[in-house]
């Protein structure tokens, strides 16, 4: 179950990359690596700085994506698509870390209007798969971001 952290302790980071570490050289189960983050709070306090050094402190591949990047491929179709790569692309590069920005963007799927509801139903069904798949992957580490907490689907915290 990911931590919700709106001031990140500098020691829940360190036991981060010390977990990492240690399932690196094969001293600790993934399993036991907590390994899913939330961060959230206003713009510019650095949760993606955060984000890439606990990459950089664990020697992990860095793969950043977003509600908007994916959606910016075109049709729901094209925005699953997009998401699975980069989704397998963290899987295939583990130790790696996969963030999402944007989080607030996956807004709860309660949402007003039968074409959204059922539109933003789609999305973020989709993330929650892509989500399962990185939880049973070994060796990833998976970072949200979002400015707006109390917006983001349920499913997704």
């Amino acid at each position: 179950m990911p931590r919700k952290i709106g001031l990140v302790q500098h020691e829940e980071l360190r036991h981060l990359v010390e977990d990492v570490r240690q399932w690196q050289a094969d001293e600790l189960d993934w399993s036991d690596v907590s390994a899913s983050i939330l961060l959230h709070g206003p713009p510019g306090v650095g949760k993606t700085m955060i984000t890439e050094a606990i990459a950089g402190s664990t020697g992990a591949t860095f793969v950043s994506t977003s509600y908007a990047e994916a959606q910016k491929a075109g049709h729901l179709g094209d925005y699953l698509r997009t998401m699975s790569a980069h989704v397998n692309r963290a899987i295939s590069s583990a130790p790696a870390v996969f963030f999402v920005d944007e989080l607030d963007s996956y807004v709860s799927r309660q949402g007003s209007g039968k074409n959204f509801s059922t539109y933003m139903h789609s999305v973020v069904n989709g993330l929650l798969e892509q989500l399962t798949k990185l939880n049973d992957a070994p060796g990833v580490i998976v970072v949200a971001a979002t400015n707006h907490l109390n917006v983001v689907d349920p499913a997704l915290i």
